[in-house]
């Protein structure tokens, strides 16, 4: 029962962006799907915004919504994205304005604003052989899934 009221509270705190999400996908005509309570988007119109980003991203994670270029990019990501879904779960809306003043402060600090984020960092950290168990579970937020 906590991990479901645990679960519920995540979803709210994630909702203004989700919403958000599912609109901007509506409007850009995007092909939806549901895959593992995380609503995956992907069409044109889509693929070129993400394409044109000051970092064209092959995804984008937006609340319980991820963005892709097409289905394989989102097959690709799908790991990595995850990370991103439950980090906006623990943040809620603080998480795209803390995301953004990491990458700020770093690049202020001639650093790689992107791949040195801690943010991405815990993203990055799924394909990293060493985040992975013997039993084939996966490390997740320093727990084994």
């Amino acid at each position: 029962m906590k991990r479901k009221i645990l679960r519920l509270a995540g979803y709210m705190w994630a909702s203004p962006y989700t919403i958000s999400g599912i609109a901007i996908g509506l409007l850009l005509a995007g092909r939806f799907r549901r895959v593992d309570s995380v609503i995956e988007i992907h069409g044109p119109a889509i693929s070129y915004f993400l394409k044109r980003l000051l970092l064209p991203a092959a995804a984008m994670t937006w609340g319980h919504v991820v963005f892709g270029q097409d289905e394989m990019m989102l097959n690709a990501t799908r790991r990595h994205e995850r990370v991103h879904v439950r980090q906006y779960e623990r943040w809620g809306p603080l998480f795209v304005p803390a995301y953004l003043l990491c990458s700020l402060w770093l690049y202020v600090r001639r650093r790689d604003g992107y791949r040195e984020n801690p943010f991405e960092v815990e993203a990055y950290a799924i394909d990293d052989p060493s985040s992975h168990h013997p039993n084939g579970s996966e490390r997740i937020d320093g727990k084994w899934l």
